[in-house]
């Protein structure tokens, strides 16, 4: 699982390509994200996400991230539906887990 560390104050966008998992023929569609505190695996989303949904940019997601506490770690969970479902439009999709590290320090 990949990590990145920021500090309390900063808010910028991170972008995750999911170009090597998408089978040929495939495009994304849409994008969701969520975010819990590892220490109690609770949802963290509306405190350290700019929003819920993520911006597809050809094979990457864009997510903006914000504040969050010093000292604590953020799983940030990334969906990325594709074109290709097979049971209903948007049902398919790909998922990415992200450690977000906020330190001050």
């Amino acid at each position: 699982m990949d990590s990145f560390i920021k500090q309390v104050g900063e808010s910028y966008p991170i972008f995750v390509d999911f170009k090597d998992k998408l089978p040929p023929g495939v495009d994304l569609r849409a994008a969701s994200v969520a975010a819990v505190d590892t220490a109690d695996n609770s949802d963290v989303s509306a405190a350290v996400l700019l929003s819920t949904v993520g911006i597809i940019v050809g094979t990457r997601i864009r997510v903006g991230v914000r504040g969050g506490t010093d000292g604590s770690t953020y799983k940030l969970s990334l969906f990325a539906y594709l074109s290709s479902g097979t049971i209903a439009p948007l049902m398919d999709y790909l998922k990415e887990d992200i450690l977000m590290i906020v330190s001050n320090s």
